[in-house]
């Protein structure tokens, strides 16, 4: 597929990465030489100097045939040009644009983005998608990481395992097993930072951070089984006022008290005013002091998502400090991983990884229902449907060759009765049906060949 990036920033660089692991042709365009020169460098793709909504620079990368084009500058403006010029001059079929600014959203104005105007096929709002993915993080006390399938109603669960947890007792499978009710399995273990396969023998060790897979009705009672029983926050501390700050406030306070430090006078004023149940502080959240007029000491979780990295780990390590009983902490640069549990951060969040797992599974639209990225795209959990014609139908999992690296955890089957849903653990003896869902642990080189198989009626 022959793909071109607008904008060489963190979400261009990544998307460029994850699509050039998977064989694409990837062309990129920033006006910035340093971060064309970074990519031309590390990268094997090729990056072009110029501006992403002057024609002149479509013609010169020779964009005429190519099959996306993916818009992630700064400027909302630059990115819905870039589309508007992709479709309308070059014919690109399928356009995708980070939009920053929620006002252009707004429903009234939803034929903006049609056809005839400004044609992009998915929106992409990273704010608002990590402001999402914290507050499930929220409702869901003691999880790491908690992302909705296409399945309704079952969701990807990531935990550490606490030291006095009861799944510390036995072996994968005996605890799956002895926990049926719960209609759980084990799809990853991150150890090291690096991400494994669960064998059904394995035992897990305190620290593991686990992914799973269970509906979502079951969700707390299996956090407890992992060790985990906080509390529910109903009072919150917001570090940082930018699009992400903003919105957690707007969504939180109609059941939390939520206070917010914000550094800028002028953002702070506004914020303010857009929200009256909330106490907005301004003030430098690095300094303690500024922590204790805000009552940190009384919260139950304190939540930074400022711009800056070190602002985050180092007011959350104050927080922590200060007795706040959970942190969630928002970070862009993945080399500052390792530092966050040694300052007492409960979660992290990597707006690359959500935002690049959104684009990756439009990109895979069809079969690949949903995809979730782990530890930097080393691995994904996706769930594929099985389609009618598929050669792996009425197959035994047991005679299916599966390519290394790929571990199947669960199979997701429509009840035709109730109208909802059976889940059933991986067995040698278990046959696949037509529209089965099937949530699996791949490697991302295998990504084209797990579609094919799941798809068509190729010879396995």
């Amino acid at each position: 597929m022959e793909v071109i990036i607008c904008g060489a920033g963190s979400l261009g660089y990544n998307i460029a990465r994850y699509l050039i692991q998977e064989n694409n042709n990837v062309t990129v365009i920033d006006t910035d030489p340093a971060l064309i020169a970074k990519i031309n460098e590390n990268l094997d793709c090729r990056a072009v100097i110029g501006h992403a909504s002057a024609p002149s620079t479509w013609e010169k990368i020779g964009a005429m045939g190519a099959d996306m084009a993916i818009a992630v500058t700064r400027s909302d403006e630059i990115n819905m040009m870039a589309c508007k010029v992709a479709h309308h001059l070059f014919h690109i079929p399928q356009k995708i644009a980070r939009i920053r600014e929620q006002s252009y959203l707004n429903p009234k104005w939803r034929t903006l983005f049609d056809d005839s105007s400004i044609p992009i096929n998915l929106i992409i709002s990273p704010e608002k998608e990590v402001a999402k993915a914290i507050i499930r993080r929220i409702y869901a006390p003691g999880a790491t990481d908690i992302v909705p399938l296409d399945t309704p109603n079952v969701s990807l669960v990531g935990v550490v395992v606490a030291p006095d947890s009861p799944a510390l007792a036995d072996s994968i499978e005996r605890i799956c097993a002895s926990h049926s009710a719960l209609s759980i399995n084990v799809m990853a273990i991150i150890h090291a930072d690096s991400v494994k396969a669960p064998n059904p023998s394995d035992a897990l060790k305190s620290g593991d951070e686990v992914y799973f897979v269970c509906p979502d009705d079951k969700i707390l009672q299996a956090l407890v089984l992992f060790g985990h029983e906080e509390r529910h926050a109903r009072n919150v501390l917001i570090i940082g006022g930018g699009g992400v700050g903003a919105y957690l406030a707007e969504n939180l306070s109609d059941e939390c008290k939520v206070t917010m430090v914000e550094s800028d006078p002028l953002i702070a004023r506004k914020l303010a005013e857009k929200l009256p149940r909330s106490v907005v502080i301004q003030g430098d959240a690095l300094k303690i002091e500024v922590l204790m007029d805000a009552k940190a000491h009384h919260k139950h979780i304190c939540i930074a998502v400022s711009s800056s990295d070190e602002v985050n780990l180092i007011s959350c390590m104050h927080a922590h400090g200060l007795g706040v009983d959970r942190t969630i902490c928002l970070l862009n640069n993945p080399h500052y991983a390792s530092l966050t549990r040694k300052v007492g951060v409960s979660v992290t969040v990597h707006p690359m990884e959500i935002t690049g797992s959104i684009v990756l599974q439009f990109i895979r639209y069809g079969a690949v229902k949903h995809l979730y990225s782990l530890q930097e795209n080393t691995a994904e959990i996706v769930e594929i449907e099985v389609s009618k014609n598929a050669q792996v139908v009425d197959m035994k999992l047991g005679d299916i060759k599966m390519f290394r690296g790929t571990y199947i955890g669960m199979v997701i089957r429509k009840n035709t009765k109730t109208g909802g849903v059976d889940m059933y653990l991986p067995h040698d003896g278990l046959k696949l049906a037509r529209h089965d869902r099937v949530v699996m642990l791949i490697s991302p080189n295998n990504m084209n060949r797990i579609v094919q198989m799941f798809t068509d009626d190729t010879h396995i």
